[in-house]
């Protein structure tokens, strides 16, 4: 009995060390493994890395290529907007010279056309001012006035000129047009010219709404011009051609040596005035506030050498292409600067079944 009780002692004393060394023995694996986790886990500050040069390209390249995805749709819009701005300011005109017709019968004269337009385009103020007939200029008073409505946003030479040492004058974009060559087809334009300087009236008379045989959907009212600047630009000069070729058959070999000026004009001798048209903006005569179809959009405008009149003047503009041409019932359509010479000067004419006859 005291033998089984001592052994039984003996072998719970065994049993009590065992465990205990596997304690110590867990002890000391727990403790190496939270070692060996620790050591694995990052261990975190306050401090933040920058970036490195790689990412800063990387970020600078994908800008770069957002801006030129948008920037090109950005100045098409631009374009595309002032474009429209101008259409919308010939439909105005259009529909101001229709009003004046249905008020007198008869459409403005060409060399008065934008003066006489301006009570129709809410410029009655402007229209009832005093000219003083005794000036030299008796339309000094109002000719620095700049009108929104004349002007093309697309333009971007300035509005307003100094003429020598005296007065400044505004300009226009905008020109009427008189038909496709005076010295082969007559005067057989939209507008015709009105007066002379000294008051002596161009033949022809007043053109009455009738006298738009074509019909007045077929028929070029006004188109667009680049106004001189006092640069000697290519399409704001007038240049002035050596040789007169005034003679009916004649025509098309002025044009042709008008439309073969070269790029630089005064570079190879050619002379011009570069402060010519669409200056003044009030005055309408050929060259200034008028042009015609001898020669299609975006070309050069001359002179016949000495002879005004017989001079090719181009309608023109900054847009891609071509030019805004308003017909004679108010609407208004872009057309090609690559458009056949033959049918512009059909556009151009208000009689076409005339032209070369």
């Amino acid at each position: 009995m005291n033998l089984t009780c001592s052994t039984s002692i003996a072998t719970k004393s065994l049993i009590v060390h065992q465990c205990a060394d596997h304690f110590h023995a867990s002890r000391k694996c727990e403790l190496k493994h939270s070692v060996i986790c620790q050591s694995k886990i990052p261990v975190t500050t306050n401090s933040r890395r920058g970036i490195t040069l790689l990412e800063f390209l990387i970020a600078l390249g994908v800008v770069g290529l957002l801006l030129a995805i948008i920037a090109p749709a950005v100045l098409s819009s631009r374009v595309a907007a002032q474009r429209m701005h101008c259409s919308s300011n010939l439909r105005q005109l259009g529909i101001a010279i229709i009003n004046y017709e249905s008020e007198y019968g008869v459409y403005p004269l060409g060399s008065l056309h934008k003066y006489q337009l301006l009570p129709f385009i809410d410029q009655a103020s402007l229209y009832q001012i005093p000219l003083d007939r005794t000036s030299r200029d008796p339309y000094g008073k109002i000719s620095s006035v700049t009108l929104d409505l004349y002007l093309c946003p697309n333009d971007p030479s300035p509005a307003s000129h100094k003429v020598g040492t005296e007065a400044t004058v505004a300009s226009t974009n905008y020109a009427a047009c008189y038909g496709t060559g005076i010295q082969k087809d007559g005067y057989n334009g939209f507008f015709n010219l009105g007066f002379r300087s000294g008051g002596v009236r161009f033949p022809g008379g007043f053109v009455r709404a009738a006298d738009v045989v074509d019909g007045l959907s077929n028929t070029a009212a006004m188109s667009e011009l680049l106004h001189g600047d006092q640069s000697w630009n290519r399409l704001r000069v007038v240049w002035q051609t050596p040789t007169s070729l005034t003679a009916s058959d004649e025509l098309d070999q002025f044009a042709e040596t008008c439309e073969a000026i070269p790029p630089e004009p005064r570079s190879y001798g050619w002379r011009g005035f570069p402060l010519m048209r669409g200056v003044p903006w009030y005055l309408g005569t050929p060259g200034f506030g008028m042009y015609n179809h001898i020669l299609p959009p975006d070309r050069p405008s001359c002179q016949n050498a000495s002879s005004v009149t017989y001079g090719a003047y181009s309608a023109a503009s900054m847009h891609t292409g071509g030019v805004n041409l308003l017909y004679g019932d108010g609407h208004v359509v872009f057309i090609s600067d690559s458009i056949d010479r033959n049918a512009w000067r059909e556009i151009g004419s208000r009689i076409s079944q005339n032209i070369g006859n």
